[in-house]
């Protein structure tokens, strides 16, 4: 996964490996303190078909709920 910072825009690009684990069900994170100093969240990226399909991958994961 690329990660780049210019100003306040923020790019995130994904290979093709990122994709293939997208559609897995494994989510890419980090946190964003890498890009930005002093932010400490976890950025989460998933992928599902439907809105309602990644509603319900947020719930079953534990690390998000905590």
């Amino acid at each position: 996964m690329l990660k780049a910072r210019k100003g306040k825009k923020l790019v995130f690009g994904l290979s093709e490996e990122n994709i293939t684990r997208l559609q897995k069900g494994q989510p890419i994170k980090f946190n964003l303190n890498v890009l930005v100093p002093g932010q400490d969240y976890e950025i989460y990226i998933i992928a599902g078909k439907t809105n309602e399909s990644m509603m319900l991958m947020m719930k079953q994961m534990s690390e998000i709920q905590n």
